[in-house]
């Protein structure tokens, strides 16, 4: 997937477009980066099993 450095520290998808990487995978990309940030810390801060569950099948 070609995405930049940049967008981990602010995934806004017209700012990718604009770095020339297509419209679906930086959609695809950033459900991707939300769901692992939001996987971790549930794993991590609240102990939800479910999210150790997902995360260890990735």
């Amino acid at each position: 997937m070609n995405v930049y450095h940049d967008f981990f520290g602010d995934p806004d998808p017209a700012a990718c477009e604009a770095k020339g990487v297509e419209a679906a995978a930086c959609a695809n990309f950033r459900a991707w980066l939300t769901s692992s940030v939001l996987a971790f810390l549930d794993t991590r801060v609240r102990n939800v099993p479910q999210a150790r569950n997902w995360l260890d099948r990735k």
